[in-house]
């Protein structure tokens, strides 16, 4: 769930890191199933150039984690004439 996942973006980096908890059970007949899975999550991601980090938003639903962040508009270069005496 979104409560058990940190997010965090230090020097360049996106850092998601949380516990799974997974819990699966079914009955058949006479038998019954259980299956919990436990454990830490740890993921670092690069970021690629040219994003505003500061403006990143991450949002849950159902079972998907996104995380976005817009880009720098890129600044086209300006032809200047320049004459020569």
């Amino acid at each position: 769930s979104a409560k058990e996942c940190n997010i965090s973006i230090e020097e360049n980096r996106l850092t998601i890191s949380g516990e799974r908890k997974t819990k699966e059970e079914f009955k058949e007949s006479n038998v019954w199933y259980s299956e919990r899975i436990y454990g830490s999550f740890h993921r670092i991601i690069d970021l690629p150039l040219g994003v505003i980090a500061d403006k990143a938003e991450a949002k849950y639903e159902n079972g998907l984690l996104s995380v976005t962040m817009p880009k720098f508009e890129k600044v086209r270069g300006k032809k200047i004439k320049i004459e020569v005496k």
